[in-house]
């Protein structure tokens, strides 16, 4: 597939390219369901903040994410992602660098929201939706 327009012409992707930008739009789905969950005008948001962070610490924190030992057991969507690129030279590369980005996120994700939980856990409780059996505690303590 060839991009042009009248200032600039892209080369075209390669399947390593396309390799990449499937594994990233998969590794940023947590974002995009967080984002749509958070964004509700119809209800309130604010006490879901805290589920939907530790649901995102959790998927982020999978390190079996990009594993492809057991292609049976595999989800859908990673199965065909295996399946289109898993033969390929370059996958094994691709699926490190993939990995190493999750690593990343994971890293500054829980930087960036250390000691927030603590603050916010009461608000959570006394929502319905997030009462103290949901499974998004950590512990009894909380």
């Amino acid at each position: 597939m060839e991009f042009k327009c009248n200032k600039t012409a892209l080369s075209d992707l390669t399947d390593e390219k396309w390799a990449i930008l499937k594994g990233l739009s998969y590794l940023l789905t947590c974002f995009d369901k967080a984002t749509v969950m958070l964004s509700g005008q119809k209800y309130s948001t604010f006490v879901s903040a805290i589920p939907v962070l530790r649901k995102i610490e959790s998927y982020l924190s999978n390190q079996f994410m990009f594993k492809f030992d057991d292609v049976a057991k595999m989800a859908k969507t990673k199965k065909l992602y295996y399946e289109l690129y898993g033969e390929m030279e370059f996958f094994k590369r691709v699926v490190l660098n993939l990995d190493y980005a999750r690593m990343l996120l994971l890293q500054e994700f829980q930087q960036r929201f250390t000691g927030l939980y603590d603050n916010f856990l009461w608000l959570t409780l006394l929502d319905p939706r997030y009462g103290k059996k949901s499974t998004h505690w950590k512990s009894n303590d909380e």
